[in-house]
């Protein structure tokens, strides 16, 4: 990942080599994606704030929207994953991604009734 994670006395945080909204989404964003099924710090909080960062920067919408196809497998994943805190984090993943992308996404929704419907 083309960041480190910066140890503060209260809160920790994401310092980027570059400029987020110059990182390829293409793997960057579904290696993030994939990192919400990890249950070790700092590996969580790693995924769970890269995934929110990338996802705000100018453009996102654009950048995101080809990477569905990858990025539906691996939030469906941590969806049904059995720890609820992998779930959560899964859960707050695909609504950033909706926030992001927006309709785009609509089409793929299917892909996640099976693990939302309890």
């Amino acid at each position: 990942l083309p960041s480190r994670l910066v140890h503060g006395s209260v809160k920790h945080r994401l310092q980027w080599e570059r400029p987020p909204e110059s990182i390829p989404f293409d793997p960057l964003l579904v290696t993030l994606a994939e990192g919400f099924r990890e249950t070790k710090h700092p590996y969580t909080f790693v995924s769970v704030e890269g995934f929110r960062e990338i996802l705000s920067v100018d453009g996102a919408a654009e950048k995101a929207t080809p990477l569905l196809p990858k990025l539906v497998p691996a939030l469906k994943t941590a969806l049904a994953h059995p720890n609820p805190e992998v779930f959560q984090r899964g859960l707050n993943g695909l609504v950033q991604l909706s926030e992001a992308v927006g309709p785009n996404l609509n089409d793929h929704l299917k892909h996640f009734l099976s693990c939302v419907s309890i």
